[in-house]
């Protein structure tokens, strides 16, 4: 739908009528998409969000919203992410220097971040990662500044591929905790 400009939304009072029961919405290369999405989407569970890049609305609140993808965004999408995550995936961001404040915060249900193709991130977190982080995958993030005095006692994986361009050693206890870890394109 490439010339979507507005999602006309129902009024506020009537506004949870219209799609009670959706649990996954996806919104795909829709470039001229700027107009505000649906805020209240009682069931949805899943939302994914691909080259749009000129979206600039608040994401859909939903008390059952576990996981989000966004390709190619506005990173105006991440300034009030949903509490409930689990699963977040950004990918293709050139101006995401930074993941915002509290996303990372160590009372956060995250269960796995994948950042993939955001060439210009390059802090995670001041704050440290949240204890309930099992996988952690980083892509093509190669000024990313791979924080190593974190506690990553909760990683189960860890992938790291043509990222990190700073990093230079590892810690051998933080290895000996992960049970997958993958280099890729690492110290090339």
């Amino acid at each position: 739908m490439p010339d979507w400009v507005n999602w006309l939304c129902f009024d506020s009072e009537n506004e949870g009528e219209a799609f009670p029961r959706l649990e996954v919405l996806h919104i795909v290369k829709c470039p001229k998409l700027t107009g505000g999405l649906p805020i209240h989407l009682p069931s949805l569970a899943k939302l994914k969000i691909v080259e749009c890049s000129q979206l600039e609305a608040s994401l859909p609140r939903s008390p059952t919203l576990r996981q989000l993808e966004l390709t190619n965004f506005n990173e105006v999408l991440l300034n009030e992410l949903p509490s409930g995550l689990q699963k977040l995936v950004l990918k293709r961001s050139d101006a995401l220097r930074s993941l915002q404040e509290g996303m990372m915060d160590s009372s956060s249900p995250l269960q796995e971040l994948e950042i993939d193709g955001c060439c210009s991130l390059m802090l995670l977190s001041d704050d440290g990662l949240p204890s309930t982080l099992e996988t952690l995958k980083i892509s093509n993030c190669k000024k990313l500044e791979f924080p190593v005095h974190f506690n990553y006692s909760s990683l189960k994986e860890l992938y790291l591929e043509n990222s990190c361009d700073s990093l230079r050693c590892f810690l051998v206890k933080l290895i000996a905790e992960i049970n997958i870890f993958t280099f890729q394109s690492f110290f090339q």
